[in-house]
C-alpha cells in the first residue's frame, strides 16, 4: 500500500512540473521598431492636428505652391516660408519634413 502511494505521489510531481503556469510564450518585439512606430502615429497625429486647423485660403495657397512646376528644393523652401508665415513653430516644420520622409520611404517601397 505504501508503495502504491508513493508511486501516485511521484507521478503525481512528475506530472505537475510538466505543467506550466506562464501561459503561452510571447514573441519578442523589437523595441526600436515599436518605438518608431510609436513617432511615426505621433507624427501623423499632428499632422492631422495641424491640417484640421488650416482653413480653405491656407490649403488652397499651399496646394497651388505644391501644384506649380518648379523643382522640390524651390516647392520645398516656399511650403516652409508659408507655413512659417501662418504662425507655425521651426519644431512643428522639421516634425513635418521628417513625417513626409518616413512616408517618402515608405512609398517608395510599394510596388506600382
Amino acid at each position: 500500500m505504501n508503495f502504491l502511494l508513493l508511486s501516485l505521489t511521484i507521478s503525481m510531481v512528475s506530472m505537475v512540473n510538466g505543467l506550466s503556469l506562464k501561459g503561452p510564450k510571447v514573441p519578442q518585439v523589437d523595441k526600436e521598431a515599436l518605438l518608431q512606430e510609436l513617432e511615426e502615429a505621433e507624427l501623423l497625429k499632428e499632422l492631422e492636428t495641424l491640417v484640421q486647423n488650416l482653413d480653405d485660403e491656407q490649403l488652397e495657397l499651399l496646394e497651388s505652391i505644391m501644384g506649380k512646376d518648379i523643382d522640390e528644393a524651390t516647392e520645398f523652401d516656399m511650403i516652409v516660408a508659408e507655413l512659417k508665415a501662418m504662425g507655425m513653430d521651426e519644431e512643428d516644420i522639421n516634425d513635418l519634413k521628417q513625417l513626409s520622409e518616413l512616408m517618402y520611404e515608405f512609398l517608395i517601397q510599394v510596388p506600382e
